[in-house]
């Protein structure tokens, strides 16, 4: 009888927690069946958020929204349509649009004003004069259709399309220059391994720009979860509370550690601090936990030794006329990592998603969206269909973008990692109302597991750098730059750090994709795991400083014996964040025990002044 109550509510929960969601599908095609490709889609939420879309080549859009009603726009040269539509709990709903094709005035005067996507998408007074079409409308699966209009578009002659190009940037890329991935060069900090820096110079260089974007990751609580069988537990819910009040939220990545935030964005008085890991329906409480200064907390739970194969992963990508300089490159790389990704990863379940954004309301949109999709030539296609227009030099629309994409790109609920890559080179804007939207976009994404991880080009300044690098602590990812060493684009900003490592971008996008999505596999040898190389092995001419460990695997213990004296050394997991930093002193012997941790591959990563560069030596925990 226990064993059938277990099951009903676990089917309960399992219906109450995945089951809110529905699947709109849309073809729009004119009455000869030719596909509208590249038509632009814009959707009002239940919550009246503003989502752009395009249809795709075949003309047809796809995506996964949570249940309630929403208005849909359609507009391409010379059609246009709007309906309502409702989206159910787990329906997959089909519609057909056949348009016709709209009577133009051919002597009106092509001197009126510019349209934009608002004047499209809202009615003038002269629209009630003009003379409404039909369409012609199939549905199934109980899809439901509110209402219909088809209005003929005013001051738009056929043929014509407009774009709105403002000022950019120059180029340094000659006309008959022919480009290609693996172009441009970039550097990454990930302050999670080197936090001892971080909490000096956030405290001293990056002080004052706390005080303007009022984000703080100071205050953290790691926790790293595992199962009886040793190995780490991926994607479990971890929740900090403050006395009643649930403060924070994170998932486990796919090393098994979540990262808890207090006071990120407010003070706090009280602190009594305890948090709650979840996974599959079973509960366990940190009743004391430790602050990140004072250890790492461990906890163990009752679940089966699997990860999931979904892996999520989106681009997104400031539009802006100041990206001009670096966008076709970045593009191309884009396509590269994808493409790479996926010919790499065939025992994985790739999703891939882009948002594009803009500056503001008077741009030709805010924000536009490829849905996550398993097909990832899709995503390519609308990376290829963007250009860099509008928006000025003046703040962007980023705090829209952190909040369309936590928000409403259609995320999976169970997953090995998801990745966000933010691609910019310009703050959001300071307002409150801004800052408000940050802190929502970033507080769910960490609630979701999602990692942010910018990639900042030319024309950052310090005060960017911080918030960058800051929603990239909150969200368990980690910071990367472009650099001068491509000679592609306008200046870049050299971080505030004391050392870094240049790469191809488009092979560091991909190194940080293999960290997050590399997981120690349930009763299979860890010595078949190849993922993660020793950079040692990739470094052409003589190493001034060598080191050996045994042994090799470990149930514990590693002994890290050097032929020179180190200064820094530190143990880290597969995504590069630091466990345990090593002497602090000159030194050529350490030891340390690892048998607290899950069972994994971990890396031992120390610093060669000479050679000015970071070395990583890969080890196995297995117990």
């Amino acid at each position: 009888m226990k064993v059938l109550i277990s099951f009903l509510l676990l089917v309960f929960f399992s219906i109450t927690t995945f089951a809110q969601k529905g699947t709109l599908s849309v073809s729009f095609k004119s009455e000869d069946a030719i596909a509208f490709e590249y038509g632009e889609i814009k959707i009002t939420t239940p919550s009246s958020d503003q989502l752009n879309f395009e249809t795709d080549v075949n003309g047809l859009f796809q995506m996964e929204f949570e249940s309630g009603l929403y208005t849909l726009y359609f507009e391409k040269k010379l059609f246009k349509d709007t309906f309502q539509f409702k989206i159910s709990p787990s329906k997959t709903n089909n519609l057909q649009r056949v348009l016709q094709a709209v009577i133009v005035n051919k002597k009106q005067n092509k001197s009126s004003p510019e349209r934009t996507t608002e004047h499209v998408f809202k009615k003038s007074k002269s629209d009630s004069r003009k003379k409404e079409k039909s369409i012609r409308s199939e549905s199934y699966d109980e899809f439901e259709i509110m209402t219909s209009e088809f209005s003929s578009v005013p001051v738009m002659a056929e043929g014509d399309y407009i774009h709105d190009y403002s000022v950019t940037k120059t180029s340094k890329m000659r006309v008959t220059e022919e480009i290609s991935a693996g172009t441009l060069t970039a550097g990454e900090l990930n302050d999670f391994s080197k936090w001892e820096l971080w909490t000096d110079i956030e405290s001293t260089d990056l002080e004052n720009y706390y005080k303007i974007w009022n984000i703080y990751p100071q205050h953290r609580f790691c926790v790293q979860v595992q199962n009886h069988e040793d190995y780490p537990v991926v994607n479990a819910s971890v929740k900090l509370y403050n006395g009643d009040e649930l403060i924070f939220e994170s998932r486990t990545d796919n090393t098994g550690k979540a990262e808890l935030w207090s006071n990120l964005f407010k003070d706090k008085t009280k602190t009594n601090y305890q948090i709650l890991i979840s996974k599959n329906e079973v509960d366990k409480w940190i009743k004391k936990p430790f602050p990140f200064s004072k250890g790492i907390n461990f906890a163990m739970i009752s679940t089966n030794c699997t990860s999931s194969k979904n892996v999520d992963i989106a681009f997104i990508v400031d539009a802006t006329g100041s990206m001009g300089d670096e966008i076709k490159y970045l593009q191309l790389e884009l396509l590269d990592v994808i493409d790479r990704i996926r010919n790499q990863n065939k025992t994985l379940n790739i999703q891939t998603g882009s948002v594009f954004f803009y500056r503001d309301h008077t741009d030709a949109y805010l924000t536009k969206m490829s849905p996550m999709t398993s097909d990832v030539i899709k995503t390519s296609e609308f990376i290829k269909n963007q250009f860099a227009a509008g928006g000025g030099d003046g703040p962007e629309a980023v705090d829209e973008a952190l909040w369309i994409t936590s928000k409403f790109l259609n995320w999976r609920d169970e997953t090995r990692t998801k990745i966000a890559f933010l691609i910019l080179d310009a703050p959001p804007h300071q307002n409150q109302s801004e800052l408000d939207k940050i802190e929502k976009a970033v507080k769910l994404a960490s609630k979701k597991g999602i990692r942010i991880i910018p990639i900042v080009g030319s024309s950052i300044n310090k005060s960017t750098e911080y918030l960058m690098r800051s929603i990239a602590l909150a969200t368990n990812g980690t910071y990367t730059f472009l650099t001068d060493d491509s000679g592609i684009g306008g200046s870049h900003l050299k971080p505030t750090t004391d050392d870094y490592q240049v790469e191809k971008l488009n092979d560091l996008m991909v190194r940080l994709i293999t960290q997050y999505t590399s997981v120690s596999e349930c009763n299979n040898t860890l010595y078949e795991n190849t993922a993660i190389i020793d950079s040692t092995l990739e470094v052409k001419g003589q190493i001034d400083i060598n080191i050996s460990y045994y042994p090799n695997p470990t149930k514990g213990i590693v002994n890290i014996q050097s032929d020179s004296p180190i200064n820094e050394l530190y143990i880290s997991d597969l995504s590069g964040k630091s466990i345990a930093k090593l002497g602090g002193n000159p030194n050529t012997f350490w030891k340390y025990n690892l048998s607290n941790y899950p069972t994994g591959i971990y890396l031992i990563r120390y610093y060669d002044k000479n050679k000015e560069r970071w070395y990583s030596k890969k080890f196995i925990l297995i117990k």
